[in-house]
């Protein structure tokens, strides 16, 4: 069975190792381990992400699944938890940085921004002074989510 968890201590060392297999930045995992969620199927983390909390804004980072359980809807339940517990956080825009994901990012309702509107209101991330200038920024806005959602 398929669940979405906020992460726990013990989780540490499993997302580290995904986070690594997939290549990802961890993006300060100690910093914030708290707002990091799971997927855990049977027993097993198979999917990870999180996000720096910056106030009103925050960035979404490491969304990551094992490749043996990707294209099954995992990634989309993910980044949808990380957007439900950013709202609960008080966070009204929600930033990210990708290289290959764009269009996946996009169907879930990010648009392309660009770094300085990160840098303005994320200085401090880690990701934003580690990440390639070569990714993409993009940017949700989390009120127009809600608004937008369409439920099957």
């Amino acid at each position: 069975m398929l669940i979405f968890r906020r992460a726990k201590v013990e989780d540490f060392e499993k997302i580290k190792q995904i986070i690594k297999d997939c290549g990802l930045c961890d993006c300060d995992l100690e910093r914030w381990l708290n707002n990091f969620m799971v997927a855990e199927e049977d027993g097993n983390v198979i999917g990870t992400g999180g996000i720096e909390n910056y106030g009103e804004y925050g960035i979404l980072c490491s969304v990551a699944v094992l490749p043996d359980f990707r294209n099954h809807g995992i990634g989309d339940g993910l980044v949808r938890s990380l957007i439900n517990l950013a709202d609960r956080m008080g966070i009204k825009t929600l930033f990210l940085f990708t290289d290959k994901a764009v269009n996946f990012f996009e169907r879930v309702g990010f648009r392309k921004t660009n770094r300085s509107e990160i840098q303005e209101n994320c200085p401090e991330s880690k990701q934003l002074s580690s990440c390639p200038l070569s990714f993409i920024p993009m940017r949700l806005n989390i009120n127009e989510f809600f608004e937008n959602i369409k439920c099957k």
